[in-house]
């Protein structure tokens, strides 16, 4: 064999063997979050406490669930999600309620998580931007599960006490960005989602 042609031998081995570096890496990143997403999850349970103020209900509401699955996401480097759904309703009497009970007002409010490389701090996101930064794994999870005293305006009801609201928590422990969502078909079970949870409003407050 001359110089030229192992030299040009040697090059496409190397080629080749880079070729096969870089699929086994991205196989084997692919196969660590296939492994992280994929055990199903049961749905959880949530509670609801509300306080009615002379103009607005507050309302904080809590997921129990166990984080673990949570804290790997965001140890390997992806986010988390989480969304409480609340909605205010009226309730329709006479014939018209075989249509269903008249929803008031709905709210969505969401939070993302992740960890920050540098620091190893838990980071809690809103949809405007603003941040919690957490140390505490413990501290985290109780703050990133738990909603707050999120006020839902009143002031334009008069008969307060005839309404009630419906809450539901939606938690996603691996949020995927939109290149890697062809995994959706291969990743069950990993959305946990609570069943609606109804609070009947009282004139003077209320908690459930």
């Amino acid at each position: 064999m001359s110089r030229k042609q192992s030299m040009r031998s040697r090059h496409c081995s190397t080629t080749v063997s880079r070729r096969t570096d870089s699929r086994t890496v991205i196989c084997a990143a692919l196969g660590v979050l296939l492994f992280t997403v994929a055990g199903p999850l049961s749905a959880q349970e949530a509670s609801v406490v509300t306080r009615i103020g002379p103009r607005s209900i507050s309302v904080a509401v809590e997921l129990d669930y166990r984080g673990e699955q949570v804290l790997e996401s965001l140890a390997a480097g992806m986010r988390s999600e989480i969304t409480f759904s609340i909605r205010l309703y009226q309730p329709v009497r006479g014939p018209s309620r075989l249509l269903g009970d008249r929803l008031i007002a709905e709210y969505h409010p969401s939070f993302t998580a992740h960890r920050d490389p540098f620091t190893r701090e838990y980071v809690i996101e809103s949809a405007v931007g603003t941040q919690r930064r957490i140390s505490s794994a413990d501290v985290f999870l109780e703050e990133f599960f738990s909603l707050a005293a999120f006020p839902v305006p009143t002031n334009t009801i008069d008969d307060l006490e005839y309404h009630y609201l419906m809450c539901q928590v939606e938690l996603r422990p691996v949020r995927l960005v939109p290149a890697l969502d062809f995994l959706g078909a291969v990743r069950p079970g990993d959305t946990v989602v609570t069943p609606w949870r109804r609070v009947d409003l009282q004139a003077f407050g209320g908690a459930t």
